[in-house]
Order: structure tokens, then C-alpha cells, then sequence
């Protein structure tokens, strides 16, 4: 182990991967100098403390044109000043900058790869992706693949086999989640004895799958009355099309855009079910965090590694992604008696292993 650790991330928003992030910065930061560092300041953590660790962001809120590499100028200022000997990209949207930032320089460059390489009906796209993580592959010193399907990739076979990739699965801190699931209700919907709830959180993005969602949504409350809640940020352009669908079907007063939230175990421990209708993932830590509450779940089959964790469909009810009508039955079974509950699966995904797993691979470096 030589000079400090760099975990970096694009931004602060309120993702997955920046909620990993922090975590893993306060555990490692506990034994050697860890810098948590985010590319912009834009995002929900931009204040977050990260003690002991410390925060530093590489520029303001704006991004400008081609933001990835002038990131990866001031990243490799930052490692040639603290003189790092780790640098490790959390997320998808970090590899690009932390691969430029690290040509030539006397640090380990870190890939965690947390989403799904190919995506559908993208033959190109997918071409040029696989690509990308043969070059991670072949420069980088170590790789954490996030998520059992991840693991499976034939791609990564051999890495695994010698060392250089890991499989980490996601983890959740059950305790914390817990406490936070207390907090003051963050909305009268989940309090009000109205219709049940159905909550979905992530990024307003098409991999989301969320006009499936909204389609699947308007056939199950012509069954019963219902409320979908979205927590997220995301596209405007898409958000401005989903409020319009929502409209359209007569649904604006049972859909609501609730925005970024910095505990969104308040709302999933209040909510009737939480929904995960991916078209792909890596592994979806919002899915552990509804494990961590006992939040009944709905997923789709194509959401990373939704079925391993789910235990094919033992803790949890699975559904195609493409198919709105199987949704919406979904989520009349999850709000029915006959409704499938997590139990105690969130064990398996506690955040001490995930951690202890990390620290295993990272010392070294």
C-alpha cells in the first residue's frame, strides 16, 4: 500500500454509485488517506461528509463541452500532487476520465464496472462497448465486476480466474437503513391511509424502462386505486415526456415526481411496493435498499442480477421488462394477500461483507 486512495466519481448526484462511493470512502479512509473525489460539484452530496475521508471536487457545477476529459486534466494534477498510488473509478460514467488521468503515471488504475456491457436492440453501440472494457481489461490493475450477471460475462472469464477481476457483489448498511426508515414521513401520500403506493427510484433515463412502468401502472389502477411515486432526477426532456404520458391516461393526480432525496429509506419503508423495471443493470443498490426495509418487490428479469438476488422470484416477484400487461399483474399480486415478502434476504447483501471484500483487494495496491 502506497500513497493515498482516489475513488473517484463523474458528480454527487443521488445514484447508486455515488451512495457506494461515500461508503467505501468512510471504510477506507480508516486505514490509509482516502480522497473521494467527484469530477463536478453538481448533484445531492455535493456537501456530503465523507469523514475520514475527505471530499474534493475537480470543478463547479456546469459541465462543459466534452467534460470527461478536461476532468481527466485536472484528475491528473490531483494524483501527480498527492502523489496516489490508487486511483479507482466508482461508476460507468468515471472509466473514461480515470483511464485518461493514469496513462503513464506510477499509479493503480481501478475500473468498478457496475452495469450491464451490452444493451438492447444497440448492435453497434454494444460492439464499440465491449471494446471499451477489453481495453479496461488489458490496462487496468484490477477490475470489481458489480453484480452475479457481471460475473457471468464470458469477457471476464479469464481475469477472474488469475486474479485481476473480482466479482463484489452490492451490500446495504441494514442497521442504518433501518434507523433512516423512521425518519418523519417525507410525503402525505405514505401516510394519508390513501391508495397503496408504488415506488420506484433511479435516474430518469431509458434504461429505467419507466413509460413501461407508467403503461403497466395504468392497467393495475383500472383494477384498484393506486399511486406511483418516481424519486429521481434525470433527462428533462424525458421527465417532460413521462408527465405528458401521466396526463394522457389520467393518471396526473396518482403519479408524482418527487426528485432527489437523501434518505430514501423514509419513503420505500412507507411504501406498499418498490418497483424495478430496468431494461438492463449492474446490480441495483435501490433493490437492496427495499430488501433492507422488507419493502415487498417487484422486478424485471432483464435488471442486472434482480434474479439471483431475488432468488428467482423467492424473494420477490420477477417480470419481463417489455411487457407492461405482466407488470401491472405484478403489482397486483405484490399488493395482494398472496404477495411474495424479501424475509431475510438482505443477509446475504449486508454492507460488512461488501466492504471486507473491497479492503481484501485494494490493500495490495
Amino acid at each position: 500500500m502506497s500513497g493515498p486512495a482516489i475513488l473517484y466519481v463523474h458528480d454527487l448526484r443521488g445514484s447508486g454509485v455515488v451512495v457506494n462511493a461515500m461508503a467505501l470512502a468512510r471504510k477506507l479512509g480508516a486505514e490509509r488517506e482516502t480522497i473521494l473525489c467527484a469530477g463536478y460539484a453538481k448533484g445531492l452530496y455535493r456537501d456530503a461528509d465523507v469523514s475520514p475521508a475527505r471530499l474534493v471536487t475537480l470543478a463547479g457545477e456546469t459541465e462543459p463541452r466534452l467534460p470527461r476529459w478536461r476532468a481527466a486534466m485536472r484528475l491528473r494534477a490531483l494524483i501527480r500532487e498527492t502523489g496516489a498510488g490508487l486511483a479507482m473509478s466508482m461508476g460507468n460514467f468515471g472509466h473514461v476520465t480515470v483511464f485518461a488521468a493514469t496513462r503513464g503515471m506510477p499509479v493503480n488504475a481501478v475500473y468498478r464496472i457496475s452495469n450491464e456491457i451490452g444493451r438492447p436492440t444497440r448492435g453497434t453501440r454494444n460492439l464499440r462497448r465491449r471494446s471499451w472494457q477489453r481495453l479496461l481489461l488489458a490496462t487496468a490493475d484490477r477490475l470489481i465486476l458489480v453484480g452475479r450477471a457481471l460475473a457471468e460475462q464470458p469477457l471476464f472469464a479469464d481475469a477472474l480466474a488469475s486474479g485481476k477481476a473480482a466479482y463484489i457483489p452490492n451490500g446495504v448498511d441494514v442497521d442504518s437503513a433501518r434507523v433512516k426508515g423512521q425518519a418523519p414521513v417525507p410525503h402525505p401520500w405514505l401516510s394519508d391511509g390513501g391508495p397503496a403506493v408504488v415506488l420506484t427510484i433511479g435516474r430518469i433515463h431509458p434504461q429505467k424502462n419507466l413509460p413501461t412502468l407508467i403503461d403497466a401502472f395504468a392497467i393495475a389502477a383500472k383494477v384498484r386505486p393506486l399511486r406511483l411515486i418516481v424519486v429521481g432526477t434525470g433527462e428533462a426532456e424525458l421527465t417532460a415526456r413521462l408527465k405528458e404520458q401521466a396526463r394522457e391516461a389520467g393518471l396526473t393526480d396518482s403519479v408524482l415526481f418527487a426528485g432527489e432525496t437523501d434518505n430514501v429509506f423514509a419513503w420505500l419503508a412507507r411504501s406498499d411496493l418498490f418497483a424495478l423495471v430496468s431494461k438492463w443493470e449492474g446490480s441495483s443498490t435501490a433493490l437492496l435498499e427495499a430488501l433492507a426495509v422488507g419493502t415487498p418487490i417487484l422486478a424485471s428479469r432483464q435488471a442486472g442480477d434482480a434474479a439471483h438476488v431475488l432468488a428467482d422470484g423467492r424473494y420477490g416477484v420477477l417480470v419481463d421488462a417489455g411487457d407492461a400487461s405482466e407488470i401491472a399483474a405484478g403489482i397486483l399480486r405484490q399488493l395482494s394477500p398472496e404477495r411474495v415478502l424479501p424475509s431475510d434476504r438482505v443477509d446475504e447483501f449486508r454492507l460488512e461483507r461488501t466492504h471486507a471484500l473491497y479492503l481484501e483487494q485494494l490493500r495490495s495496491l
